[in-house]
């Protein structure tokens, strides 16, 4: 079978999707051993239930918090005999506050992980995290029967599975929102923004016409080379920021460095003279994330890793504290190993009882009551339910996490207000519609080259903030950058890459 058709077929097999929590996907997984819903819990006292610690990251801890914990555990633990404890991070200290957290072997159950965050591929070298292939059959039925099989290949690492896939808009689509007030004072019709270029106007008009107001997002938090990977035309297959890509638009499978890319150093450009111009703030690459200027209304902007259906009403309510904003998209939609494990929950090696926290899980998965108390918190305070799924949102600030996509099976979701009631079936579309990247169903193996891939990371962490934040000259960092990716063994990386991307197109 040809490269060529394999992506064909992976796409394919999208097409039969489904948006509905406890329907079994004929993409689903073989049966389980255990294939019945989790039972009830027998009554026990409280002190002996099982507390689960669960790391996400997000906008930070909520006010109400403790509220919604309580009313979760009160019903969770009628099913199950676990209480939970979610421990909400912010964006920018994410990372490295859970570097500390799993060098220091701290006893925990669940946390996020990804490509982009919490490093999936370097968490799995160190040994963090369970490998979960039995505990799925044994006490994940909800989950094997909702995830397609192409997913689980994605998540595969040298043969076995270390997170569970979160099930939600799978393809990846790189652009930004604007807040409509912006849009319709200075008459800037969105949509004809094609490429960062475009962006030039708009940016020059807000900072002349508002002094008090950043033009465009920019943080060490959120950083702008980040979101625009596919824009950028690559495909990372060794990790987010790691050397080791291939052009999306070339079925040769020729392994790069993506940040010895024209396009990359392109964009670097623009972002530096954005910088010189004062669209962006003076402080980015210290600064962990834009999130209070958003919310203060200085500033009317936001860059969007994924542009999906409906996120325009997220973005309004996560960022910009309600006002109503537009979503634009710079890239086509592509479909990658890297875009399905963009958000997974793994369990910990030190979790003392992962048989129960594997049934908590599923039961997440497929629990829309459960699901929903984590996304939106107490109905009557925090949202009120109106017809069908539809929900609307009090204005209460006490409970807004706006990160439904880590909690498991986003389809779950109840609808926001001003979304469209077709919105799980549009994302389905969106599956069905996006590009298959040529190396779609590769999965990276890092066992080899781990020495490689952590000092590489350590000149990331250093340089990647200051180049992508527009902070430093590019003719002077970025070589200097490339020459210590090499010196911490990027060109080792890169070949390791070639490799196993070479064996794994010799299998068809």
């Amino acid at each position: 079978m040809s490269k060529q058709l394999l992506a064909l077929v992976m796409s394919v097999l999208l097409l039969t999707l489904t948006a509905c929590s406890g329907v079994s996907s004929p993409l689903a997984a073989p049966e389980s051993n255990s294939p019945a819903e989790n039972p009830a819990a027998a009554p026990v006292s409280d002190k002996d239930l099982y507390e689960i610690k669960w790391y996400v990251n997000g906008p930070g801890p909520q006010p109400d918090l403790e509220m919604v914990l309580n009313a979760f555990n009160e019903k969770v633990k009628e099913k199950l005999p676990v209480k939970l404890n979610l421990v909400m991070l912010d964006w920018g200290n994410f990372d490295q506050q859970m570097q500390m957290i799993i060098a220091a072997q701290e006893k925990f159950d669940l946390c996020f992980t990804a490509n982009w965050a919490n490093n999936y591929y370097v968490n799995v070298n160190k040994g963090a995290f369970l490998e979960l292939t039995d505990l799925l059959n044994e006490h994940g039925p909800n989950i094997m029967n909702t995830v397609p099989k192409v997913g689980w290949e994605a998540a595969k690492v040298n043969g076995g599975i270390y997170a569970i896939l979160n099930y939600q808009v799978w393809p990846l689509t790189n652009g930004f929102t604007i807040t409509n007030e912006i849009l319709d004072k200075y008459n800037i019709d969105i949509h004809s923004i094609k490429k960062l270029e475009d962006l030039d106007a708009y940016a020059s008009a807000v900072t002349q016409g508002e002094p008090d107001m950043y033009a465009i997002d920019s943080s060490k938090g959120l950083l702008v080379t980040d979101v625009l990977t596919v824009y950028n035309g690559y495909d990372e297959l060794a990790g987010r920021n790691i050397p080791g890509a291939i052009l999306l638009d070339s079925s040769e499978l020729t392994v790069v460095n993506q940040f010895e890319l024209p396009d990359f150093r392109n964009t670097l450009y623009i972002l530096r003279d954005w910088y010189q111009k004062g669209y962006v703030r003076q402080d980015a690459a210290t600064l962990g994330d834009c999130r209070a200027d958003q919310k203060a209304g200085t500033l009317p902007f936001t860059w969007e890793g994924n542009i999906k259906p409906g996120g325009d009403v997220e973005s309004a309510m996560s960022f910009f504290d309600g006002r109503a904003a537009t979503s634009n998209a710079l890239s086509s939609s592509w479909l990658m190993t890297s875009s399905i494990i963009s958000t997974m929950t793994a369990i910990s090696v030190t979790s003392e009882n992962p048989e129960l926290v594997m049934q908590f899980y599923d039961l997440i998965y497929s629990d829309k009551e459960l699901y929903n108390l984590l996304c939106y918190g107490v109905e009557g305070t925090h949202y009120t339910r109106a017809d069908g799924d539809f929900i609307a949102l009090t204005g209460s600030a006490g409970y807004l996490p706006n990160t439904d996509w880590l909690f498991g099976n986003q389809f779950n979701a109840y609808i926001l207000e001003g979304k469209s009631d077709s919105i799980w079936a549009d994302t389905i579309a969106l599956n069905e519609s996006a590009r298959p990247s040529p190396a779609l169903g590769f999965s990276f193996d890092p066992t080899s080259i781990q020495t490689e891939i952590a000092n590489v990371s350590a000149v990331k962490d250093e340089y990647i903030p200051m180049l992508s934040t527009g902070s430093v000259d590019v003719d002077t960092v970025l070589p200097e950058f490339l020459e210590k990716l090499k010196a911490a063994g990027a060109d080792r990386i890169v070949a390791e890459v070639q490799s196993q991307l070479d064996a794994w197109k010799s299998d068809f």
